[in-house]
């Protein structure tokens, strides 16, 4: 069965649906931050200004809360600079819709607003301060605006956790993640559209296959295509361009996958195409599927691991982890929500027996569209 490396998901999902509050320059300025009250001003004006543009309209009073600061100090300024340097000697667009280097620069909010007589979500803001001096307002549409204000904070907060521990979990760590997915293991597809890069193909649990060795099958598969993922957010360029990080990281999995490969006399498709009836009917066969995703992974651990100990992979991934969409997601089942971070990271999320939230899936979700802008 061929996996799929990209899942195709609405534009409104990996593009911000408008421009900046205001045209800004490129120049530099010293740094000026937004207070709270700034932001949130500039928030309900950007607002109240776009109101017809969205197909979730405000309905009566609705209110504007912070949920989330970003600081900028003198790393961030720093991998600011980089950024900027690295696309352009790379000829690449800064993508300041974005807003990551304004926020690196001169920090900035994440705002959520409510409509007061329902308490329902309506829309995620970005603000920060532009280089002008000026306020700097990127809004995320909610698309299902039956989702409460309360539960759109608590996924989210809960949601940065998560993404913060699964870029910083080394491959000998990785069966640590299956506390945080439902049941306490990972979970296993049967079709494409449940498809999840920590999972294994339901049809191994029709084999003979040894449990254990499905469970770290899936871990071994998931470090394996969330590494281009965490290869992209180590890039110089990531603040100022996302998808072009991500398309050079996902031709950078490419390569490596085909050198591995060759050096071990391998087909390369084999780390996208799972046979279930030839590759792992055994306990034996699945054994070595088991090797040869380990030994991969080490493989492609090692090209990324001294970039993941740099200042630049610690500021990106503090970037990384902001959720900027959430909606409702049946895929991986009734009441499943997805939430979005840059780039392009998908985690659905769905209650556990204990009415805790568990995770359900993780997922690349982006478009191909999305890299022919660069």
């Amino acid at each position: 069965m061929k996996l799929p490396i990209l899942v195709l998901i609405c534009c409104c999902l990996i593009s911000p649906c408008a421009s900046l509050a205001n045209d800004r320059t490129p120049q530099n300025s010293s740094p000026v931050s937004l207070t709270p009250d700034q932001a949130i001003a500039a928030a309900r004006s950007y607002g109240r200004s776009h109101k017809d543009s969205y197909e979730t309209k405000p309905k009566g009073r609705t209110s504007f809360e912070i949920i989330r600061e970003i600081d900028a100090n003198a790393q961030t300024r720093e991998v600011a600079r980089q950024a900027r340097e690295a696309a352009a000697a790379l000829h690449v667009k800064v993508h300041e819709e974005y807003l990551y280097l304004d926020l690196l620069e001169r920090g900035g909010y994440l705002i959520l607003q409510v409509q007061v007589n329902t308490g329902n979500a309506l829309m995620l803001y970005l603000v920060s301060t532009g280089a002008d001096g000026r306020p700097a307002v990127v809004p995320r549409p909610l698309p299902d605006d039956k989702i409460s204000g309360s539960l759109t904070r608590e996924l989210i907060t809960k949601n940065a956790e998560f993404v913060g521990r699964l870029y910083d979990t080394p491959l000998s760590d990785i069966s640590k993640l299956k506390s945080s997915f439902e049941g306490g293991s990972f979970p296993e597809y049967n079709n494409e559209d449940a498809w999840s890069f920590f999972a294994a193909p339901g049809v191994l649990r029709k084999t003979a296959a040894d449990e254990s060795a499905v469970q770290e099958l899936a871990g071994l598969m998931g470090v394996c295509m969330f590494w281009w993922t965490r290869n992209a957010v180590t890039m110089p360029v990531y603040a100022a361009n996302p998808m072009f990080a991500l398309k050079t990281a996902l031709d950078k999995h490419e390569a490596l996958t085909k050198e591995f490969a060759r050096k071990n006399n391998l087909d390369p498709n084999f780390v996208y195409v799972l046979d279930a009836s030839e590759s792992s009917r055994t306990p034996p066969k699945l054994q070595d599927l088991v090797a040869r995703y380990q030994r991969l992974d080490e493989f492609l651990e090692s090209a990324v691991q001294p970039q993941c100990a740099t200042s630049i992979f610690a500021v990106n991934k503090s970037l990384s982890n902001i959720g900027l969409y959430l909606g409702l997601d049946t895929s991986y089942g009734k009441d499943t929500y997805v939430i979005m971070t840059e780039p392009a990271l998908g985690v659905h999320w769905k209650r556990g027996s204990n009415a805790d939230w568990r995770v359900s899936g993780v997922m690349c979700l982006a478009e191909s569209s999305n890299f022919d802008e660069e």
